[in-house]
């Protein structure tokens, strides 16, 4: 009987070492491949990062510009900044309002949403049309209101947040409508607000 065994341990060491010499070559190359990969996100994460220190100084230079109340400097700096989308951030708040009563009995919030962004980026902005889902009783809102701590705000009151389509309608009429997603529970979310019901 130990007879038949020893051939057969023979016979399965020598596939074990066949299948690791055909592997390691496979495996000199995913190490190969995931260090280049490494070096290349690190580079990536370099130009994000020069990226948004550049983003930093030209809005830097558009708030001085605008203090200095120059409309030739303003237009120049407008004609080199990035585009508004990339300056403004859609935002979402909310807070308890009870429950409906409903046979359901959900909970209530009373929702606002805003877009936030640099001085000089929300003055290029002439209003804000906010897309709800088709149930909302008012599924389309516009907003031109630029006062306050939440810029071109609306409001809603209900039991989820939802996903909301931003465009921003600007100033100068030869700029195209730019448009933004808003995922409102996940904002609510960063925010450590409850996001829905």
């Amino acid at each position: 009987m130990v007879w038949v065994q020893i051939p057969l341990i023979l016979a399965s060491l020598g596939f074990y070492a066949w299948v690791w010499f055909s592997l390691r070559p496979l495996l000199h190359q995913r190490q190969q491949l995931k260090a280049e990969i490494e070096e290349g996100t690190r580079g990536l994460n370099l130009t994000r990062a020069e990226y948004a220190a550049q983003r930093s100084k030209v809005a830097e230079l558009q708030s001085i510009i605008e203090r200095f109340g120059d409309p030739q400097l303003a237009e120049l700096a407008r004609r080199v900044s990035p585009p508004v989308v990339e300056q403004i951030t859609p935002q979402a708040s909310s807070r308890p309002l009870g429950y409906n009563g409903g046979p359901w009995n959900q909970p209530l919030y009373a929702y606002h949403v805003w877009v936030a962004g640099p001085t000089w980026a929300l003055n290029q902005i002439a209003r804000v049309k906010y897309e709800f889902p088709p149930r909302f009783q008012k599924p389309v809102q516009i907003s031109d209101e630029r006062d306050g701590t939440e810029p071109f705000m609306v409001k809603y009151s209900g039991w989820n947040c939802v996903v909301v389509g931003v465009t921003l309608e600007l100033v100068d009429p030869k700029e195209k409508p730019q448009q933004i997603a808003l995922d409102m529970c996940a904002s609510l979310t960063a925010k450590g607000q409850k996001p829905s019901g």
